[in-house]
């Protein structure tokens, strides 16, 4: 087999179409031209291989060897007998395009990673224009169906001037529903209610953070489902009450500043994985604030909490912790009783079900990463179909239609 062979099965070109190769320095140069073959005429319908003329194109193929590779194709324009002339059709050319559809395969694929256009077009060594303008014509709608367990979120994406967008996501499945583009009550209300009533009432369960705002919206467009606190989210309110504490007495105890700046994690951590020198460190902060040692229990005693499964026991051992914390005089900890107050059902919910936002989350931290890696998207139709996107070739979004660009 000569070496045309392989390099036609490489690049997706028939080996009998490749007339001549040639490498510089900067790039590979493929002449390319097809046999003579009938071809229909788009006016009449008729069959012709009547050639006008021929035509040099230019046209821009995959990279191999870091270097991208040109084909110089030979086009015939051929000519019917009721008068239309048309150009020939090829696998690797594509009308008013300078692209082969298999290097625009290639950049589709290089978009479904996290990457940012610049990088793109530099491993396609193409523009950054070209790459948008493939990325145009992919698009995704609204959902039409809502899950039985639906989970909303907040994440800094500052685009179309606003800081932050909202996600909704599908725990269950692990998908992502669709991208919002700003935090706005009436806006929220307003997507929601596109939404008919019955599809709305087949929500049973939201999980989202503790937000007055968040709350106020489901509870207005989904009056029928349970909305569930974030379990994280929960814990953190203790943790940073026990933060709190900590950095009060690091700016009290001036002696002992130092002690309580640099031993900080050693309070976020299990008390049973603590090893001998970070217990002795303990001891030795404790041995300092006394308001300190009975954050920290506070904190500890909040974990028991959490072993709970059943809901009587989980309001007796809410109720339990809570007249702790009243009895504790710490400042510090004293908003918890309101907001424990406020969301008990949600909190109940919380360590009764089985739901969270762990995946919402995890899929606000990949966002993040695009749009590091990008250096911000400020077009949020770009930013929302970027997104959509990479998450649906993975297999963790749900899009109701989309249009990918023509592969011939």
């Amino acid at each position: 087999m000569s070496s045309l062979n392989y390099i036609g099965k490489m690049l997706g070109i028939k080996d009998s179409h490749i007339q001549n190769m040639r490498e510089t320095s900067e790039e590979y140069v493929l002449h390319v031209m097809v046999p003579v073959k009938p071809h229909v005429c788009p006016n009449c319908h008729k069959e012709t291989t009547r050639i006008k003329g021929y035509t040099h194109r230019t046209i821009r193929h995959t990279t191999t060897n870091e270097k991208p590779i040109r084909l110089i194709y030979r086009q015939r324009r051929y000519s019917c007998t009721c008068g239309r002339t048309f150009n020939e059709k090829t696998e690797f050319s594509t009308r008013y395009l300078r692209t082969t559809p298999r290097l625009r395969e290639v950049v589709i694929t290089e978009l479904s990673e996290v990457k940012s256009l610049t990088a793109v077009a530099r491993y396609c060594h193409i523009s950054v224009t070209q790459v948008i303008r493939i990325f145009k014509e992919i698009n995704y709608s609204r959902p039409k169906t809502l899950p039985a367990v639906l989970s909303i979120d907040e994440f800094k994406g500052n685009a179309a001037g606003q800081k932050y967008q909202v996600i909704l996501t599908d725990p269950n499945d692990h998908k992502i529903l669709d991208i919002l583009p700003k935090r706005d009550t009436v806006k929220l209300i307003q997507y929601f209610l596109q939404f008919p009533r019955h599809v709305r009432n087949n929500v049973k369960y939201i999980t989202m953070d503790m937000s007055l705002q968040f709350r106020s919206v489901m509870k207005q467009c989904f009056p029928k489902a349970h909305i569930v606190a974030d379990r994280f989210h929960l814990i953190r309110l203790v943790t940073f009450a026990l933060e709190r504490v900590r950095k009060a007495e690091q700016n009290t105890l001036t002696n002992a500043s130092r002690t309580f700046k640099t031993n900080k994690r050693i309070l976020t951590k299990h008390f049973k994985d603590l090893t001998d020198n970070e217990y002795a460190k303990l001891m030795d902060m404790f041995h300092y604030s006394s308001r300190l040692h009975r954050a920290y229990m506070l904190k500890y005693a909040f974990h028991t909490v959490l072993k709970f499964k059943r809901r009587p026991d989980i309001l007796r051992s809410i109720n339990e912790w809570l007249s702790l914390v009243f009895d504790s005089e710490l400042p510090e900890f004293q908003s918890l009783l309101k907001t424990f107050s406020s969301w008990s059902d949600e909190i109940i919910n919380a360590l009764t079900l089985p739901y969270s936002n762990g995946f919402t989350e995890g899929c606000n931290n990949k966002i993040k990463v695009l749009k590091r890696c990008s250096f911000g998207i400020r077009n949020f139709h770009y930013f929302r179909n970027r997104i959509l996107f990479i998450n649906a070739r993975k297999g963790h979004a749900t899009v109701t239609s989309h249009v990918l660009p023509q592969s011939a």
